[in-house]
């Protein structure tokens, strides 16, 4: 059996509906909904698997508009460190121009883990090295 989940507010919903019943989004729209900004959306799915498959396509897409959420999110009070590393290195793939600063920014992180992936990610843009391609730890 499927789950359904409202792609605003990420709860549970009967297939059948055509409004979220906990948001009021229309999901008659969803079907519409453009595949970036569905991705985009995706991040803040509550399926952790859900939002590193985005955050990872949304890297390999280069789209543009992920930049600020990621921004948000490595500044929130987020902890996942598989998804912040996924988010690191979708971004790293994005060329926009405050790239390097949020990564930058991500080097001072509460998680040392995240802060020295982060420092990692930074010598590899600085020395034009290739980004590493998915592994086994984030898909």
């Amino acid at each position: 059996m499927l789950t359904f989940y409202c792609p605003k507010c990420w709860q549970v919903v009967n297939e059948k509906e055509k409004t979220c019943p906990h948001c009021g989004f229309s999901l008659e729209k969803l079907s519409n909904q453009e595949y970036d900004q569905k991705l985009l959306d995706a991040l803040h799915h509550t399926i952790p698997e859900r939002r590193m498959i985005a955050a990872q396509i949304l890297g390999n897409l280069e789209i543009q508009q992920a930049v600020p959420i990621f921004k948000q999110i490595l500044a929130s009070e987020v902890e996942d460190y598989y998804f912040l590393r996924t988010i690191l290195i979708s971004l790293a793939k994005i060329d926009h121009p405050e790239r390097m600063e949020i990564i930058e920014n991500a080097t001072h992180h509460t998680s040392n883990l995240v802060c020295s992936f982060a420092r990692k990610i930074l010598k590899k843009l600085n020395e034009n090295q290739p980004i590493e391609t998915w592994d086994e730890f984030s898909g």
